[in-house]
């Protein structure tokens, strides 16, 4: 497989990507056309290692991006390694129209739209997270399989938690630590968490925590790291003690 390689084969004033300032086209990986299509492949050892500490991800998942060209993309393994079947679609709950049935009004008749609950109601497709192998060559021989287990890297070691804004807490950081790691939500991912009471007037513990998806810190375009802000009703003793 042929090391990351970009060209600039059209005029600058017809391709953006081809101006002075572009990035250039991405050759295909498996011989010299420009990529027109990509797929995964875990980081090897040494392309892990040289992550700088502070882009290295939180569970040690790094993944190399492998670009292909039309034809080398036809190769049967180049992402149909592994199978995600479709999930069967559910019956309306509304009308209980089922398969290709349209969903039907009160009056029996077709409605012209289905209803607003039967879209929700369907389940999830999965999301595939698989990659290939970091030593397979993707565009021949390929043995990787939708079983194969993530390669073990040490992950990053975050000192996140001294940074984390507590001035609102009336609570002991430890029982806040607890509370949301009872949520789901790790402390390192926290950037500030403090005291609230809900609409119904219950105590609650509110943090406002960073976004991660596969491992991997979410930013916005204008490069700020993504936040989102959950709140967790109070246990009783601690409620109390809010409440102080």
């Amino acid at each position: 497989m042929q090391p990351y390689r970009t060209v600039k084969p059209h005029s600058p004033a017809e391709c953006p990507q081809c101006s002075p300032t572009g990035t250039g086209h991405q050759l295909c990986q498996g011989c010299d056309e420009i990529a027109t299509s990509q797929t995964l492949r875990h980081a090897t050892d040494a392309e892990y290692a040289a992550l700088p500490e502070g882009l290295r991800p939180i569970d040690g998942l790094a993944q190399q991006t492998v670009y292909a060209c039309d034809d080398c993309a036809e190769a049967p393994t180049f992402q149909g390694f592994c199978v995600h079947p479709e999930p069967a679609a559910v019956p309306c709950p509304k009308c209980k129209a089922a398969g290709d049935e349209p969903c039907t009004a009160k009056s029996g008749d077709p409605r012209y739209a289905p209803h607003t609950v039967r879209a929700l109601a369907q389940p999830t497709r999965e999301t595939c997270t698989h990659a290939h192998r970091p030593d397979c060559e993707i565009f021949t021989d390929c043995q990787c399989t939708g079983d194969d287990q993530a390669p073990a890297r040490p992950p990053r070691t975050l000192m996140h938690a001294a940074q984390v804004d507590v001035s609102g807490l009336t609570i002991p950081v430890p029982a806040a630590q607890m509370i949301l790691a009872q949520a789901g939500t790790p402390w390192v991912t926290v950037v500030r968490a403090w005291n609230l009471r809900t609409q119904d007037d219950r105590p609650a513990l509110a943090a406002e925590v960073q976004v991660y998806e596969s491992g991997h810190l979410q930013y916005d375009a204008h490069g700020h790291a993504v936040t989102t802000t959950i709140i967790v009703p109070m246990p009783d003793p601690l409620a109390r003690q809010a409440l102080t």
